[in-house]
């Protein structure tokens, strides 16, 4: 049996053509606390160049929720809550579906995203 996976979601806006920096920073981040941590079934999901202002438009995140209502994620992991959305709306809406999907948030704060 296939355990359910952990999701790694980064983001990044207005990044320079070819400056993957932020997000590279964020999955060095994200996979050492899943190590840390235990986590075997790990996915990352990105969205490069991608504005939070809006949870649409953002193919990494659409697969991220095609995923978590498949039940096929147990947990998301984010350097900082501000990677899912900026529309305070938008995301607490988009928060409080995980809790109706059984997924577990975890945001770690980080202050390089």
């Amino acid at each position: 049996m296939t355990s359910k996976k952990t999701a790694l979601y980064c983001r990044t806006a207005n990044a320079p053509m070819g400056d993957d920096t932020a997000i590279l920073a964020q999955k060095e981040i994200l996979l050492g606390y899943a190590r840390e941590y235990g986590y075997e079934n790990v996915e990352v999901y990105e969205d490069s160049a991608v504005s939070g202002a809006s949870l649409y438009d953002r193919p990494a995140l659409y697969r991220l929720q095609a995923d978590m209502e498949a039940c096929m994620v147990e947990r998301v992991v984010v350097c900082v809550l501000t990677r899912i959305g900026r529309n305070t709306h938008e995301t607490y809406k988009w928060l409080a579906g995980l809790d109706k999907l059984g997924v577990e948030l975890v945001s770690l704060d980080c202050s390089i995203a």
